[in-house]
């Protein structure tokens, strides 16, 4: 893991593709589903760290994909909304098919695939066991709630 802020973001990034190529990586798997920019993004830094990108959920169903997710048993908790699209009040919260219910029903995109929420995901059935979260500060930064976490 490591730390980083809004301004070193991509170099930290690239900083840990070039690590992990070091060590026999050569393939990143990224879960960007329909947004040419992420993809683009994704591609630039790979090729920067010499390493392969990977989407193996592109062009798919949005919400067929939130669904088996869910279905599957995996856990995923809120920690960044997009402040005109939702409060700060979703961080912290896991994702369940309900809070999917609720946001689709508000007209927001459930998958959050346009930047709406960010999750980490903290359980699921390829976890040995899943991670526990502190929840630290709130911070408001650039139209985006975030919420600081630790692994406990």
């Amino acid at each position: 893991m490591r730390s980083t802020s809004w301004d070193d973001y991509e170099r930290i990034f690239v900083d840990a593709l070039i690590e992990l190529r070091g060590n026999g990586i050569e393939h990143g798997i990224f879960g960007d589903i329909d947004l040419e920019e992420h993809r683009e993004w994704v591609w630039k830094v790979c090729k920067a760290a010499d390493v392969n990108p990977v989407h193996p959920l592109w062009k798919e169903d949005r919400a067929s994909l939130l669904n088996e997710l869910l279905r599957d048993g995996f856990e995923a908790t809120i920690i960044a909304a997009k402040d005109k699209v939702l409060g700060q009040d979703v961080l912290g919260q896991r994702l369940t098919p309900e809070l999917v219910d609720k946001f689709r029903e508000s007209g927001i995109d459930p998958s959050g695939e346009a930047g709406e929420y960010h999750t980490v995901v903290t359980g699921g059935p390829l976890f040995s066991t899943p991670l526990s979260l502190a929840h630290k500060e709130v911070v408001h930064r650039d139209g985006y709630w975030f919420l600081d976490v630790a692994c406990l």
